[in-house]
């Protein structure tokens, strides 16, 4: 069933309290992890040795031979207690070192990793439309500063995704990037782009990119040590290795899925607290609403296709392509490791009369790159009982 009536203060203040607790619970996640990793190193025994071990064969045979019978651990365990420390104080590392990146570069970093193009003397689109959309974003992104407060942010393009999101970037409002995709510009109007390059300017403005910014460096950590299991195995195919890596995977699959468990709990809020932002902004939460319909029209997967780096997932508008989505996955898991609220939910708080349908690109084409706008016929009428809603600006 659709909400009620959104009281866009209220959820403001709801959602910067519960941000505030899962904070708190991510931190104990890491001490969750760390705890673990105690006991599977105590437990685990590194006295395995290789028998037969045949490199590049179709079948390696007998690999482990039969470990020796341990005996029960008594009081503090410091093997254990030291791999312990040594793979967190890794982990923090890997992540530090990320986080450093970041500060080092500055609000380029983020668009230079994901190889986007900077918005400005150099012309992305070379036809007339699309290079006034370019002008039309870089206007928007100017008014919005002004209104925020803010100094304006470098404005960055992938050139070459079709489907619409938008992230920011940056540890400081005045130091910030913005990054939207081709889609964008080609599927969206000058009052969508105000309401989404609102919604970015919320998390700008509300500390959430700074925030977001240092968790996917902590997860670039947990998901590294989770792929050097596999690397360990790859270049050293002994049995102690083996299992090692073995320990080292499954402890960083747990870390990374805790991670991911809080991260999304955390960023779930934050994009509702951006959504209501952006309709007061712009006071016409009807065309976030239409940006949300669009998305959804682009149908799974919806949204950044060729995600390089999951790590900054929680940093777009609307979810990119996860590992579950790519196998599959049944729609209650998809729900728990989503770092996004549902499309519709977010949709039904902007629009409480939308009819539950997504915009049929098929049946109402829009492609503002080769056209200044679509034909009247082409263009898709809202429901009758849709009304945009004056709210106070902040």
């Amino acid at each position: 069933m659709p909400p009620g009536p959104t009281d866009h203060f209220e959820k403001q203040t709801r959602s910067r309290r519960w941000s505030v607790l899962f904070a708190a619970m991510f931190a104990l996640s890491l001490a969750t992890i760390f705890t673990f990793c105690y006991f599977v190193f105590q437990y685990l025994p590194l006295n395995y040795h290789s028998t037969n071990l045949v490199r590049g064969g179709e079948m390696f045979g007998p690999i482990l031979a039969k470990p020796a019978k341990r005996q029960p651990v008594k009081g503090l365990h410091y093997p254990s207690l030291i791999l312990s420390l040594t793979f967190v104080g890794v982990t923090f590392l890997i992540s530090g070192a990320r986080i450093f990146q970041i500060k080092q570069g500055g609000a380029t970093y983020l668009p230079s990793l994901l190889k986007a193009v900077p918005l400005g003397d150099e012309i992305i689109f070379a036809s007339p439309e699309g290079q006034r959309q370019e002008k039309t974003l870089r206007n928007v992104v100017s008014e919005l500063s002004v209104v925020a407060g803010v100094q304006e942010p470098d404005v960055y393009v992938l050139p070459t995704e079709e489907t619409i999101n938008a992230m920011a970037s940056g540890l400081d409002p005045d130091d910030s990037s913005i990054l939207v995709t081709k889609g964008c510009l080609k599927y969206l109007n000058r009052e969508e782009l105000m309401a989404l390059m609102a919604h970015e300017f919320s998390h700008l403005i509300n500390g959430d990119t700074k925030h977001f910014t240092t968790m996917s460096g902590w997860l670039h950590g947990l998901m590294f040590m989770k792929s050097a299991g596999f690397k360990i195995v790859s270049n050293y195919p002994h049995a102690f290795f083996i299992v090692l890596a073995m320990a080292i995977s499954l402890i960083g699959t747990i870390g990374n899925v805790a991670g991911k468990l809080i991260q999304a709990a955390f960023s779930r809020t934050r994009e509702r607290l951006a959504d209501q932002t952006s309709a007061q902004f712009t006071r016409d939460p009807m065309a976030l609403a239409t940006v949300l319909k669009k998305i959804g029209g682009q149908g799974p997967p919806t949204r950044i296709s060729k995600l390089r780096h999951p790590e900054l997932a929680h940093l777009y508008v609307s979810e990119p392509q996860s590992f579950w989505e790519q196998i599959k996955a049944p729609q209650a898991l998809l729900k728990i490791f989503s770092s996004h609220p549902p499309l519709e939910e977010r949709i039904w708080e902007l629009d409480p009369d939308w009819d539950g349908w997504y915009w049929d690109f098929d049946k109402n084409p829009v492609d503002y790159l080769t056209q200044s706008r679509p034909a009247p016929e082409q263009t898709k009428p809202q429901t009758s009982k849709t009304r945009s809603v004056l709210i106070p600006m902040l």
